[in-house]
């Protein structure tokens, strides 16, 4: 089982999303900020990390500048819904620029998620083996 990391201030679509990610096999953690995503991130591996991009307490944009800045190269799957005044497409596009792997405007299909984590995983792990 591929470990993914969830960050997600809203509790609710955080439930969902690690049962999204779990029924379609992967082992789960979950952080509300990216605050308590760093903390988890310099303490285990990931396959794979699943952010928001707005949240209190470090942001996604926050996540992946830090990852960055930590070496830490597990690929990420941005996410928001947007906020008022500006442009969700914006906010993805920023967050490609910073290294997301995929992004996602909410709200989303569970199977869109599970098509997202499985073509980035299995991209992950032909590049491995080559």
């Amino acid at each position: 089982m591929k470990p993914i990391l969830i960050i997600e201030d809203d509790p609710a679509l955080r439930r969902l999303l690690v049962e999204v990610t779990q029924e379609a096999g992967y082992e789960t953690m979950e952080a509300a900020n990216g605050d308590k995503a760093l903390r988890i991130l310099t303490e285990h591996p990931f396959a794979l990390v699943i952010t928001d991009i707005f949240m209190p307490d470090g942001d996604g944009f926050y996540v992946m500048r830090e990852m960055r800045r930590l070496r830490i190269v597990t690929p990420v799957i941005a996410m928001t819904g947007g906020v008022k005044g500006i442009d969700t497409d914006l906010l993805l596009e920023t967050a490609t620029l910073l290294g997301a792997a995929t992004v996602l405007p909410k709200p989303f299909l569970p199977s869109e998620l599970t098509q997202a984590i499985h073509a980035l995983l299995q991209k992950e792990t032909l590049r491995s083996a080559s």
